[in-house]
């Protein structure tokens, strides 16, 4: 029989290796979420988000921005792979990591659904600004296709306008995969 304390120095570290462990599955499903066809999964549901948001409050930072830049990069690959769409979207990624950054000021030892809620709301605006913005200055994940919107106050405005329903399905994304994470 152990009569010993409990030593809050391996409490800390069993947690963080499950958390990191927990990170790791959770960045294999994103990818396969991201696979998921059109048809079956609405476009922009995707399990990213909510990564960075579990591993922003879970995980250090040194785990989960490479998990996640990786869970990112190899769907990416796998997506152009199957269907030929140009990877590597800068926009995306950075977005992918701001919500690391998200998780880990607002999020981390927090266990509020209030907070969370709210959080989560942010990362999908934020997603949608910053790719919507860059779609509007050209960065277009497609290559130089056609010219979408008039390079002004009013094309940006139509850019945000016809990217609305496309909020709708990252926030879908995001409630439904951190619920599924933090749950």
């Amino acid at each position: 029989m152990d009569f010993s304390l409990p030593n809050p120095a391996r409490q800390t570290t069993d947690r963080s290796s499950l958390s990191t462990r927990c990170m790791i599955l959770y960045g294999v499903i994103a990818v396969f979420v991201r696979l998921i066809p059109f048809g079956v999964r609405p476009p922009n549901f995707a399990a990213n988000g909510a990564l960075g948001l579990f591993g922003g409050a879970k995980a250090p930072l040194y785990v989960i921005v490479p998990v996640q830049l990786l869970a990112w990069a190899i769907s990416d690959y796998a997506l152009y792979w199957l269907y030929g769409w140009k990877p590597f979207h800068v926009a995306v990624g950075v977005s992918f990591i701001i919500y690391a950054f998200l998780g880990r000021a607002f999020l981390r030892g927090q266990n509020s659904i209030a907070r969370m809620t709210v959080i989560t709301c942010l990362g999908s605006l934020q997603f949608f600004l910053i790719t919507n913005f860059a779609s509007w200055i050209r960065l277009s994940p497609f290559g130089s296709g056609p010219v979408l919107y008039e390079a002004n106050l009013s094309g940006l405005l139509t850019c945000y306008a016809q990217g609305l329903i496309f909020l709708l399905f990252t926030l879908a994304g995001d409630f439904g995969c951190t619920a599924m994470m933090f749950g």
